[in-house]
C-alpha cells in the first residue's frame, strides 16, 4: 500500500490513535482526557455529537469502523470499535508513516517519517486528530491574566517520549506558530526548588497563545474549535518572539535526587537544564535559541544548587533533614538555634543570596496553604505577618550554608540554600562538569 492511500480521513484517525490510542488484542481504545472542560453539562453536549457524527463519520469512512463512546471518571472520554472489526488497515498505515503498532503509542511515537511524507491537508487532519486528543482549553491555563489565554497539548507524566515533543513542537513551528511555552517531565522543571521532591512526573505541556494557534492550526471536534476561538477573542497579549531569536531567562535548579532516573532517556538523563529551551536544543531542535543556550554557560554554576533552595515540610520533618545535612557537609561546625522576626530574616538573608527566602517565609505564615503553597500574595502576608517570631537553625561560622526556618505553631518548617554562596561552589566542584551546553552530574 502506497503513502497516497492514507486519505484524510485515514490521516485524522492515525493521528488520533497516536495522541491518545492503545492498541492491544487485536483492537484500540482511544483516551481523551477532556478533564473539567468536559465536564460542563453544555460542552459535553456538544463533544457528545461530535463524536456520534462527524468523528464516527471519520472512522466509518476511512477504514469502515463503527465506535462508541463511554465517560469514565474526570472527564475521561474513550472511544472503542463497536463489535470486533479488522483493524489490520489502520496497523498497515500505520506502518508507513514508522508509528507504533501496539502498546500505548505516545510511549514511542516519532514523527519524523509523518513529518517527511504527510503535507497539505493531509498533514493537517494528521495534527488535528493529535490535537483532538491532547489539547487542553480549561480557562485556567493562562499566561500570568486573562489576557493571555492559552491553548495547551498535554503529554501524560506516564510517558517520557521526550522526542515526539519536541518533534511535535518542531513540526507546528515550522508551519508558521510561535510556542510560548514548553514544560518538561524533567526534574529540572517540575522540582526545581526541591531535590526530595517526588511528585515531579507531571508530563509535558506545549502551550501556545489561542491566537497563535488557531491561526495555524484546527480541530476537527467542534466542540474544540469553539472553545479555541473564544479563548482567542479574550486575548490581548502579543506573541512571543519566535524561538531561535528569543532571550532565555536563566532558572536556579536544584540537584533532584533523581536527575538519573532510568526513566529519563539519555538526551536528558544526569543533565540539568537551566530553561526549557535549554532541553529543546539538547534535544537537537532546530528551532532552539542555541546562541542564547551557549551564552549562559560560563555563568551556569551560579544557577545550580547541590542542597535545596527551597524545600517545605513538617516542623520536624525539615528541622532533621537539616541536621542530616549539617551532619553529612559541615560535621566539625556547630548548628545555633535561634528565635528571629519575618522582617529580621529577610534584612539578614536578603534574596540575592537566598532567592527564595520570601516564597519560604510565605509558606511558613500563611493563614491558608493550598497543598504547600501559600494563598495571597506573598508580599501582603510578610508586611502582615513582619513581626512574627519564627525558629531559625543555621550552620555556625559556615556562611551561605543551608538554613532552617520554623513555624512551629502552624506545624511548618523549610530548608533554604544560597546558590551564589561560597560553600555551594565548593560543593560544585565535585558535583557537576560542563561540556559545550551539557551541565553533567557525576
Amino acid at each position: 500500500m502506497s503513502l497516497n492511500k492514507i486519505s484524510n480521513e485515514r490521516a485524522y484517525v492515525l493521528g488520533l490513535l497516536t495522541g491518545g490510542g492503545t492498541i492491544a488484542n487485536a483492537t484500540f481504545v482511544i483516551v481523551m482526557p477532556f478533564d473539567k472542560w468536559g465536564t460542563d453539562p453544555k460542552t459535553a453536549a456538544v463533544i457528545s455529537i461530535d463524536l456520534l457524527t462527524k468523528v464516527r463519520a471519520l472512522f466509518s469512512k476511512a477504514y469502515k469502523i463503527d465506535i462508541g463512546h463511554e465517560i469514565g471518571n474526570k472527564g475521561r472520554w474513550s472511544l472503542k470499535p463497536i463489535g470486533k472489526p479488522s483493524i489490520q488497515p489502520i496497523l498497515d498505515d500505520l506502518s508507513l508513516l514508522a508509528l507504533p503498532k501496539s502498546g500505548n503509542l505516545l510511549d514511542t511515537a516519532e514523527l519524523a517519517t509523518a513529518k517527511a511524507t504527510l503535507s497539505g491537508l493531509k498533514a493537517e487532519h494528521f495534527l488535528a486528530g493529535i490535537f483532538d486528543a491532547r489539547a487542553s482549553l480549561t480557562k485556567s491555563h493562562r499566561r500570568f491574566n486573562d489576557s493571555a489565554p492559552i491553548v495547551s497539548i498535554e503529554i501524560p507524566g506516564s510517558t517520557m517520549n521526550f522526542k515526539f515533543v519536541m518533534q511535535l513542537c518542531n513540526w507546528l513551528t515550522d508551519l508558521g506558530s510561535v510556542t510560548d511555552q514548553i514544560l518538561y517531565n524533567h526534574p529540572c522543571q517540575h522540582a526545581t526548588s526541591d531535590p526530595a521532591y517526588s511528585g515531579w512526573k507531571k508530563g509535558f505541556k506545549i502551550r501556545f497563545l489561542a491566537k497563535s494557534f488557531i491561526a495555524t492550526h484546527s480541530f476537527a471536534m467542534r466542540a474544540k474549535a469553539t472553545a479555541a476561538s473564544a479563548l482567542a477573542n479574550k486575548q490581548t497579549t502579543q506573541e512571543q518572539t519566535p524561538c531561535q531569536g528569543r532571550p532565555v531567562l536563566t532558572n536556579t535548579v536544584s540537584i533532584h535526587k533523581d536527575i538519573k532516573c532510568v526513566d529519563l532517556p539519555g538526551e536528558v538523563r544526569g543533565k540539568l537544564f537551566l530553561h526549557y529551551h535549554h532541553i529543546c536544543a539538547a534535544l537537537g531542535c532546530p528551532h532552539a535559541p542555541l546562541a542564547n543556550i551557549r551564552a549562559l554557560m560560563p555563568n551556569a554554576l551560579n544557577h545550580i544548587s547541590v542542597f535545596p533552595k527551597l524545600s517545605k515540610g513538617q516542623y520536624v520533618e525539615m528541622q532533621t533533614k537539616h541536621s542530616n545535612l549539617a551532619d553529612t557537609f559541615f560535621p566539625a561546625a556547630p548548628v545555633a538555634q535561634s528565635s528571629s522576626s519575618c522582617r529580621s530574616l529577610i534584612q539578614t538573608y536578603p534574596t540575592t543570596d537566598y532567592p527564595d527566602i520570601g516564597i519560604a517565609l510565605a509558606y511558613l505564615l500563611a493563614d491558608t496553604l493550598n497543598g504547600k503553597r501559600h494563598r495571597g500574595h506573598a508580599a501582603d502576608i510578610l508586611a502582615a505577618k513582619k513581626h512574627k517570631a519564627l525558629t531559625l537553625r543555621r550552620i555556625d561560622g559556615i556562611a551561605g550554608a543551608p538554613l532552617f526556618i520554623g513555624n512551629k505553631g502552624l506545624n511548618r518548617g523549610v530548608l533554604l540554600s544560597s546558590p551564589t554562596s561560597a560553600v555551594n561552589s565548593s560543593a560544585l566542584t565535585t558535583t557537576v562538569t560542563i561540556k559545550g551546553i551539557d551541565i553533567n552530574v557525576r
